[in-house]
């Protein structure tokens, strides 16, 4: 039954993570793994190494998790726009990004909107960077911790950590 297109397709359509048992050529098929990562982005995990490199299967299962970004390939972590699209849905993929992109001051931007605390994985030059924490602690008073010395001194990022909107 794990070889059957038609069952398998039937089980990934109501549970995506079902991929898990299907058999390697149906965890191979491009149709089965799309319909599986569109119900359940973390099914990613179970797809075969050549779909975790296919842009529009990972694009797929990142449309409702972020996190199958981690599934991915390296080659495609290391892609800007996939990135993006992964810290626009979950800040603390930002760990898991290349360094180059953890310099990239518009891919931590994205992050840091998500989740402030993601400030803890950009680079040190980005961390100095007044927007970019003044956004992190914005969203999560807590991240002024992983700000740059200077920034921790700074009155106005201070106070824009130490306001009551911020939660922490």
């Amino acid at each position: 039954m794990q070889s059957d297109q038609e069952i398998v397709l039937a089980a990934v359509k109501t549970r995506g993570g079902v991929l898990k048992f299907a058999s390697p050529e149906l965890q191979a098929d491009r149709e089965v793994v799309l319909v599986a990562v569109r119900q359940q982005g973390r099914s990613l995990m179970y797809a075969s190494e050549s779909l975790r490199g296919d842009r529009a299967v990972v694009l797929a299962a990142m449309e409702n998790c972020g996190t199958a970004y981690i599934y991915a390939s390296q080659e495609l972590r290391a892609d800007r726009d996939i990135a993006q699209s992964a810290v626009a849905k979950d800040g603390s993929m930002l760990q898991h990004c290349p360094e180059i992109l953890k310099c990239d001051r518009e891919v931590v931007m994205m992050a840091v909107e998500d989740d402030g605390l993601a400030l803890e994985y950009a680079a040190p030059e980005v961390r100095a960077d007044r927007l970019i924490v003044l956004a992190a602690v914005q969203e999560n008073c807590l991240a002024l911790k992983h700000a740059s010395l200077n920034l921790r001194r700074d009155r106005q990022v201070v106070l824009a950590a130490v306001r009551p909107a911020v939660p922490c």
